[in-house]
């Protein structure tokens, strides 16, 4: 995966667009001492790939996305911004019942932390997402919150 990020990120700099990694949950498996996700950094060029983490599923997966933020710096330039609901199972397949997906600001992510620690290492675009039924009212609220963050 890494020898083909790399070759599309040098690929699409020449042509002046950005290739960027989408972080699904499942990359936090375990290897060796650290995760998938290490291993993919450690391999990719930081000039050609970047990601853009999706805090649900950073969280879902167990992990902190504010160490993640800090150990891997302005490699994050997108944000996913959506939040997850209490007692949602947590699994590294990437995979959840969209119904987990609450309100910005009403589930379990620590928004304050992480969107201080995005504006730290550079993130410079947050997509805010909300995949359940209730996204026609959540999304109000979401914004809302999200004002509160001064993003």
């Amino acid at each position: 995966m890494a020898a083909v990020f790399n070759r599309a990120g040098e690929v699409l700099a020449k042509n002046n667009l950005k290739f960027f990694y989408h972080t699904h949950g499942y990359e936090f498996g375990p290897y060796e001492n650290g995760t998938l996700f290490d291993l993919l950094a450690a391999q990719t060029n930081s000039k050609y790939v970047l990601f853009q983490m999706d805090v649900y599923w950073v969280v879902n997966a167990e992990q902190d996305p504010v160490k993640l933020l800090k150990r891997y710096g302005n490699r994050f330039v997108l944000m996913h911004v959506k939040d997850m609901k209490q007692g949602t199972p947590h699994n590294l397949l990437g995979e959840s019942d969209v119904e987990n997906n609450v309100a910005v600001g009403q589930g379990v992510i620590p928004w304050s932390d992480v969107i201080q620690a995005a504006k730290d290492v550079g993130v410079k675009w947050y997509f805010l997402e909300d995949e359940s039924s209730r996204s026609v009212t959540q999304i109000p609220q979401s914004l809302r919150f999200m004002e509160t963050l001064k993003l």
